[in-house]
């Protein structure tokens, strides 16, 4: 699109750089134009899987680690894992997750034991997503991989997570959907592509028609 690009800036830019312009202009367009059809509580969630193909397409999101937090951790039962030492503020399955994660983040059980009083703050903070990781882990891993910590202990933070994820990665635009705006959408309606509402109960659009 020729909006995405002024003609100063087309003189300036390399051709690699102008296809990554094209690309962001466009990426951001089809998600505005997305986030029209779908329910406020899943617009973070189609965020994050575009943010997750982008970046795989790039190499940057290992398997194993995207399996994980999709899915939790599973594979290792609990008659191979070690006894929870720390069932007084860390529930089994929690542990059981740790024991997964070792698998991606090499050590941290052993960090566990060392350092437990560290990670019991950090596991009871109010915002894990935002407090620096126990000993020197934020420098060890990766953005996914501190969200599969997240995901292992502190599930009721992934959205503030995942939100922080897509906005770091692949844009604070994509992490704020646009407020709905009806004279936007009415413009871009013909007489072939009618306006639907899909309404929740209680909600009115009558006025703003």
């Amino acid at each position: 699109d020729s909006r995405s690009i002024t003609k100063k800036d087309s003189a300036e830019l390399s051709l690699v750089e102008r296809v990554q312009v094209i690309n962001d202009y466009h990426t951001l367009s089809v998600y505005k134009s997305t986030c029209i059809g779908l329910f406020e509580r899943h617009k973070l969630l189609f965020s994050l899987q575009l943010c997750f193909n982008i970046m795989k397409q790039k190499g940057e999101i290992p398997q194993r680690e995207f399996s994980f937090f999709s899915q939790g951790g599973s594979s290792i039962g609990i008659d191979k894992q070690e006894p929870n030492a720390h069932a007084s503020w860390l529930g089994d399955k929690a542990w059981s997750n740790v024991n997964e994660l070792e698998l991606i983040c090499d050590g941290l059980k052993a960090g566990f034991e060392e350092y437990a009083e560290d990670w019991r703050n950090w596991y009871t903070s109010e915002k894990p997503e935002e407090t620096a990781l126990p000993e020197d882990w934020d420098k060890k891993v990766s953005d996914l991989q501190k969200m599969c910590m997240i995901r292992a202990l502190r599930p009721d933070r992934v959205v503030f997570a995942a939100s922080a994820f897509v906005s770091k990665n692949l844009g604070a635009a994509f992490a704020d959907p646009p407020s709905f705006d009806l004279a936007k959408i009415y413009h871009k309606s013909t007489s072939k592509t009618p306006l639907i509402f899909v309404l929740s109960p209680g909600v009115d659009p009558t006025e703003q028609v």
